[in-house]
């Protein structure tokens, strides 16, 4: 069998990639936090607690629902990087055309690399499984629960590598690979969640969405918030995604919704059998279709490839059209004044933004912030709280953007070319520092003003001291965050494993802080600081002693 060799060779290759080890080690382990800080709190509360047997029973259930959240999100975002660039590296380092010396067709390559790229994803997926299985040993969670889950996680890998897929066909540079999975794979498990709300509606009769005294905006974020309730979490449930809803939470009410169905799976699982019976194969079949959405996938991606394995040059309409779309028209003058200002001042700085991508970026996270929060500001009393998970995603981005920083430079061979010329390490290390700063600068303005404007708002004045220091680690977080990012660059080889760490250390250490006392809030502050200086001493002595790793 000809396509036996091809998947052979696809394993041995991925087997050689430290990236597949650690993005399994990375994934359990964010699961893994998440399930020691709930146990965290299970036992700081049960030592408050009479009813031990209940409290655990609870507990359980909410230990359930975070974990189950925290892996539906981390394979939305993990899964369709797995195959992002599976087929666009081997069109870049120019080994797509041997292929297809072979006996292989483009649909015998692709469906080779979709099978082991699945199976790379279901490796990933057994590497949480197993802390969602904990909390049954806790209590309040059936076999049912965890099955149900297992079928909506799965469905998410399923639509993830399918975004990946489609991304990797039809792009060639990896970054814009990168982007377009994640923006489909967020699609597609939007609409997942819709037609699971649409089939809730239809089976309980309930409203498709379903808020107490909420706007629009907020009904599309509440799409996405499936976190467990408990007697002391307050969360806004919604018949659009239930998937781990528990408990009963204090002062909240759903008159509009019957007494059967209360937008949680206990709602659901008090229903007859012949419901559990059709919302079982509901979440069946949306597996399934997941399934034939892949094998859609492979067959659109073998059609691409089929096309465009050869390189060809760019037709002269799509350069006129991209020229038309890309030239700037409005103050051109002053444009060109800046970037010769830049460029006079530091070459390294101005490679972050001459060109129309750099500047499309640094503007569209600015009109993503503005978005967002012309959005969040409809829910005005909620308008304060949700200022940090808008934080924590623009600062994803910097990780993303300073991770890839210097990858093109290493590709091309411009980075030796770089360390050769008339600039010291510290010009090289400040003039890029400098260009990621101000690329993310007026979206950082922006989103520093909503934060004090949700404050005074919400009437946080018994807050200031939180507020202010959530403030100073934001600030924090946007200075150390490129450091961090640069030097992982430099040090790793592959893209991935770089931008999860920079995360890990840039984003992942303040967060485990938010909403605590100001006290643990100020610890993280010097934390990242620490690392933060850290990261500068490396990356400085990495640099004049050339210790970096060249591009595989």
């Amino acid at each position: 069998m000809t396509l036996w060799p091809v998947i052979v060779r696809e394993l041995r290759a991925q087997s050689r990639q430290p990236a597949t080890y650690w993005l399994r080690l990375v994934a359990a382990g964010i699961v893994f936090a998440v399930f020691a800080l709930v146990l965290l709190r299970i036992e700081q509360q049960l030592a408050n607690s009479k009813g031990a047997g209940a409290t655990l029973s609870a507990f359980g259930a909410q230990a359930f629902g975070h974990l189950n959240a925290t892996m539906f999100l981390c394979t939305m975002v993990l899964a369709p990087l797995l195959t992002a660039d599976c087929i666009s590296r081997e069109r870049r380092e120019g080994t797509l055309g041997l292929l297809f010396l072979t006996r292989l067709g483009a649909g015998g390559i692709v469906t080779a690399k979709g099978f082991v790229y699945t199976l790379r994803g279901l490796v990933l997926f057994c590497a949480m499984l197993p802390f969602l299985a904990v909390p049954m040993l806790i209590g309040g969670v059936s076999e049912r629960d965890f099955l149900m889950a297992l079928l909506i996680d799965g469905t998410v890998l399923l639509l993830g590598l399918s975004a990946g897929l489609l991304a990797s066909a039809f792009n060639r540079d990896w970054i814009r690979s990168f982007v377009i999975a994640e923006i489909l794979s967020a699609c597609f498990v939007y609409l997942f969640m819709l037609q699971h709300a649409a089939f809730v509606s239809s089976l309980t009769g309930a409203p498709l969405v379903v808020f107490n005294g909420s706007s629009f905006a907020s009904q599309v974020i509440g799409l996405f918030s499936f976190h467990a309730n408990s007697a002391d979490v307050v969360t806004r449930p919604t018949g659009a995604f239930v998937v781990a809803y528990y408990g009963n939470p204090a002062g909240f009410s759903m008159p509009v919704m019957t007494t059967t169905f209360n937008g949680r799976w206990a709602g659901i699982w008090a229903m007859s059998p012949a419901v559990h019976t059709q919302w079982f194969l509901c979440i069946f079949g949306c597996l399934v279709e997941a399934l034939m959405f892949l094998l859609l996938a492979i067959g659109l991606a073998a059609r691409r490839v089929s096309r465009s394995w050869r390189e060809e040059p760019v037709a002269r309409k799509l350069v006129r059209i991209r020229k038309a779309l890309t030239t700037p028209v409005v103050a051109v003058k002053t444009l060109r004044g800046r970037l010769a200002r830049s460029l006079d001042r530091n070459p390294v700085g101005w490679l972050q933004h001459y060109s129309w991508s750099g500047r499309i970026t640094k503007w569209g996270w600015f009109a993503f912030i503005i978005a967002a929060e012309s959005f969040l500001i409809a829910d005005f009393w909620d308008f304060g709280d949700m200022q940090p998970g808008i934080a924590v995603v623009l600062l994803c981005g910097m990780a993303f953007a300073s991770a890839a920083s210097f990858r093109k430079e290493r590709e091309s061979g411009a980075l030796e070319l770089l360390l050769v010329c008339p600039l010291s390490v510290a010009q090289l290390m400040w003039g890029r520092l400098r260009g990621l700063w101000m690329q993310f600068l007026p979206s950082v303005l922006f989103l520093s003003f909503c934060i004090f404007l949700g404050a005074e708002i919400q009437s946080y004045r018994h807050r200031d001291v939180e507020v202010f220091v959530f403030f100073l680690t934001f600030l924090a977080m946007f200075a150390s965050v490129p450091v961090i990012g640069l030097f992982l660059s430099l040090h790793m080889t592959n893209f991935l494993p770089a931008w999860l760490w920079t995360m890990a250390f840039g984003v992942g250490v303040p967060c485990l802080t938010l909403g605590r006392e100001p006290v643990l809030q100020l610890m993280a502050l010097y934390v990242q600081c620490g690392l933060g200086l850290m990261a500068w001493l490396f990356l400085r002595d990495n640099l004049t002693e050339r210790k970096f790793v060249l591009h595989s």
